[in-house]
């Protein structure tokens, strides 16, 4: 009986005596599936990664694979985490043609300002990479930036994430010590990674098995997922079209106070203490190749700086201002810089395009200074002195702080209003960079054709006031021309606007009569125009708001730099404004036409007493402007204008009559774009010459000075590069 209920039981669990063979052949059998099935989803998740890539991984590899393909390596490095990638991203967004953040690297807006304000070959690559520690910025420069690939300036933007985060278990969980640090690094190299035995084998198993590798990112996913099911937001997302802007855990945090809580929830002293050794080594290890670093304490907005523990970031903040005891080293201390207000922030972290753009300025100015390349163009230097450093100012008073700006004053001021922005701006359009009016009152286009075609290496002041009318040109005029600080000529734009607005109640009204008007002389000084400058703030005016570059502030706004910034794509989309003009020609014959041509009388009195050469140029209309105000008023105008230039022996330059009508010349009605800016500035160059008598070395133009009562003049370039004039 007990036989026959064993073999019962054998036969229902499939055991028999004659079975244990089968079953040891069964386990290995099992063993090797199960190894087979392992390898076969670790292959293919391999695989996979390397055809699509994750995210943040495949923009690593691309900023490297652009790095080493690049045939010169570049002479400036921006180097950090997102804080430095982003806001230079989106301000080369605003300011040239960069489309795709993943395939962004070369910065341009930089780039444009260390090769404008010197002339020299300057090239800016952007190695930061998103989530980057000390350490990895420390591993770019140790296989990258070394030797013959070792640039003239690292610029390294850094924050306290960079030296201890609470959601990093170690520095060897990055991105980029993922890609960097290779069998060779872990086993055998002598590193400032302090690896122990079991953690050696870690890092080995996760570079041979791609799923264990990826399990962080596997299981933040399903966390992720699990918390968007419970918030109710899985399914929007599913239709929500996402921009990238950085990596998905840097965007998230940047938005969400609770993470940067976790992140700085305590000061992890070991691993502060880790990461300053590395930042130690960089500066001395670039001191030995001979590059330098700016090292820039970046801005953090109030929120952020209040979650930090204070032993922290104080630590961070010495430590931060003693590397600039390492030779080479140059410190930038912005964290408690006023000159990035909220609205220069994109989030609670990163700057925006703004933010960037200021940045990049203070960059600019600091290389500069530090190469001593000062003498050609002096750009602000809003980090010399923090207490007080501008923030911002009307149109007007940035004019005049760049007229004061040299010890010598500028040979060539041109004076006049929004017409003039885009004859500014050509050197956007000739030289590929970006012009802000709060800094960039030079016109390199017209001082390069002096110099080409007179041999005059002259430095040459657009003075664009917003709102301008000739009692503004006559109030600037006594206050920065004097007998001991004066140009060699002052052009003096005019258009009817100048003489008649109809939305103007009086000559006060606007921004530069406000600016200027009272103050005799300034030897230098701008005193008086800074407290006019305070005093404006109890005006007020109207906020920046995303107008067309072109036409520059609006009058008594307060602009900060980087806010109006004329790129060579500027312009070019034509604005049909005619009836706002109609309405500033209202009354052409008013009594404030008599009231602009006394001014410009007693403006060429003043210049003629200062014995200053002066010439006034009519600018361009178009033809639907043009037509605006009645024929009789052109022919008054015309008359009334020349006969007060003759009387102070001013050369008329009436562009206006002549101009060809070519629509693609104008942004809008008044205004140039920029291609028809850079015909203009031809234009001044030649009046400038004719008026002077300069010698003409070389010269090739279609047309010349109109001047009532006197023929039209050509010049023209022979064949045996000599120069003639004829008449038509």
């Amino acid at each position: 009986m007990a036989i026959e209920t064993a073999t019962s039981i054998n036969s229902l669990t499939g055991l028999h005596h004659s079975s244990p063979k089968r079953a040891n052949r069964f386990v290995p059998a099992i063993t090797i599936a199960a190894l087979l099935s392992f390898l076969l989803i670790n292959a293919c998740f391999f695989l996979c990664a390397q055809v699509y890539g994750l995210e943040k991984y495949r923009n690593t590899e691309n900023i490297i694979n652009c790095f080493q393909k690049a045939e010169k390596k570049p002479d400036v490095v921006l180097v950090g985490s997102s804080l430095m990638r982003l806001p230079f991203f989106l301000t080369d967004v605003q300011h040239s043609n960069v489309l795709e953040q993943e395939d962004y690297c070369w910065n341009q807006t930089l780039r444009n300002l260390l090769n404008s304000n010197t002339f020299q070959p300057y090239s800016v690559f952007d190695f930061a990479i998103d989530g980057s520690m000390v350490s990895d910025v420390y591993l770019v420069h140790k296989n990258f930036l070394t030797g013959a690939s070792a640039p003239k300036w690292i610029v390294y933007g850094i924050a306290p994430r960079d030296f201890f985060d609470n959601l990093l278990s170690k520095e060897t969980r990055t991105p980029l010590f993922d890609r960097l640090f290779d069998l060779k690094n872990i086993w055998f190299s002598k590193t400032l990674f302090n690896i122990g035995l079991p953690e050696k084998f870690d890092l080995t198993f996760e570079k041979f098995c791609s799923l264990y590798g990826k399990r962080g990112d596997m299981q933040q996913s399903i966390i992720n997922a699990y918390h968007d099911v419970l918030d109710g937001v899985f399914l929007k997302k599913r239709h929500q079209k996402t921009v990238d802007t950085t990596s998905l855990e840097e965007e998230a945090s940047s938005k969400n106070l609770k993470v940067y809580k976790k992140r700085y929830k305590e000061f992890q002293i070991e691993k502060f203490e880790k990461q300053k050794l590395f930042l130690k080594a960089l500066c001395q290890e670039s001191q030995k190749q001979g590059t330098n670093i700016l090292l820039i304490n970046m801005p953090l907005s109030p929120e952020i700086v209040s979650l930090i523990p204070v032993q922290g970031y104080d630590a961070y903040n010495k430590t931060i201002a003693d590397m600039s005891k390492f030779p080479g080293v140059k410190v930038l201390d912005l964290h408690n810089s006023t000159e990035f207000p909220n609205q220069f922030f994109g989030d609670l972290v990163h700057l925006n395009g703004k933010g960037g753009y200021l940045l990049s300025r203070l960059i600019a100015n600091n290389i500069m200074s530090a190469e001593k390349s000062l003498n050609s163009v002096k750009l602000m230097n809003f980090a010399k002195d923090h207490s007080n450093a501008i923030v911002d100012g009307l149109g007007s008073w940035w004019f005049a702080k760049a007229y004061f700006n040299n010890p010598h004053p500028p040979d060539v001021v041109v004076l006049g209003g929004s017409q003039l922005g885009p004859v500014a701006g050509a050197d956007a359009y000739v030289y590929n960079r970006t012009v802000d009016p709060t800094g960039d009152n030079r016109s390199y286009t017209i001082e390069h054709d002096l110099k080409k075609i007179s041999h005059k290496d002259w430095r040459v002041l657009i003075g664009a006031l917003p709102g301008n009318m000739i009692s503004d040109d006559l109030a600037a005029s006594r206050a920065l021309f004097s007998d001991h600080y004066k140009p060699k000529l002052v052009a003096i734009a005019l258009s009817p606007k100048e003489f008649i607005d109809n939305t103007r109640s009086s000559i006060k009204s606007t921004e530069a009569y406000f600016t200027f008007a009272g103050v005799k002389s300034l030897p230098g000084s701008l005193e008086q125009i800074r407290s006019k400058k305070v005093a404006s703030q109890l005006i007020g005016g109207s906020a920046y708001n995303n107008f067309r570059p072109l036409l520059l502030s609006n009058p008594f706004e307060r602009i900060q730099p980087g806010e109006i910034a004329i790129t060579s794509s500027d312009g070019y989309v034509f604005t049909q404004d005619v009836e706002k003009y109609r309405k500033i020609y209202e009354h052409p014959f008013s009594n404030q036409m008599k009231t602009q041509l006394d001014c410009l009388d007693r403006l060429f009195r003043y210049l003629k007493q200062l014995h200053i050469p002066t010439v006034a140029i009519e600018m361009p209309l178009s033809n639907a402007n043009h037509i605006s105000l009645p024929e009789e008023f052109w022919n008054c105008y015309r008359k009334k204008v020349f006969q007060t230039c003759h009387k102070y022996d001013v050369d008329y330059w009436d562009y206006e009559s002549i101009w060809e009508n070519d629509i693609r010349d104008y942004c809008d009605s008044a205004h140039l774009n920029l291609r028809g800016g850079l015909k203009f500035t031809r234009s001044i160059v030649l009046a400038t010459i004719y008026s002077l008598h300069l010698p003409m070395y070389a010269y090739n133009a279609n047309f010349g000075p109109l001047v009532p009562g006197k023929e039209k003049i050509y010049f023209h370039k022979t064949w045996d590069g000599t120069s003639k004039q004829s008449t038509k």
